[in-house]
């Protein structure tokens, strides 16, 4: 039993290294967007959060 639990552990801790090094090479999407593209999605978020915030209120 304890040599299973430590194939385990070992295994378990090499799976966390590898997912360290996928985090690691990831990206944030906004990271390959360009500044104006950032202004013009906030932008449409925006204007989405104020209609979905005047839909809300109408329907009170």
């Amino acid at each position: 039993m304890k040599g299973q639990i430590e194939e385990l552990e070992e295994e378990n801790s090499q799976l966390k290294s590898k997912l360290r090094e996928i985090e690691e090479g990831q990206t944030d999407i906004f990271s390959e967007v360009s500044e104006s593209e950032r202004l013009a999605i906030r932008h449409q978020v925006l204007g989405l959060i104020s209609k979905i915030d005047n839909h809300l209120e109408d329907n009170r």
